[in-house]
């Protein structure tokens, strides 16, 4: 599916940049787990694990969305950030 593939370039490139902001950071997290794993667990990390717990709410977003859907989120969502590098660091 060329639609898998673009996600996936998209996603190594993603790799090789200076991390984003941290909003960004957690949509693109989220979208990705939904898209390679299904669907978040429905138990949610502990109070005291604060990382955890953002990961799992980026992550349980997503729930209930269709693989298509996930995956041209995710390249929206990369293309409009590498603009951003683009723009700041002349690499996309």
């Amino acid at each position: 599916a060329p639609l898998e593939e673009r996600f996936a370039v998209a996603a190594a490139n993603a790799r090789a940049l200076p991390p984003p902001g941290r909003v960004k950071l957690l949509e693109l997290y989220g979208l990705y787990k939904q898209s390679r794993e299904g669907d978040a667990p429905q138990k949610r990390p502990g109070i005291t694990n604060m990382r955890g717990r953002a990961k799992h709410d980026a992550w349980a977003r997503y729930v209930d969305w269709a693989p298509e859907e996930r995956l041209f989120s995710g390249e929206r969502i990369w293309f409009s950030f590498g603009r951003e590098y683009y723009d700041r660091y002349g690499i996309v």
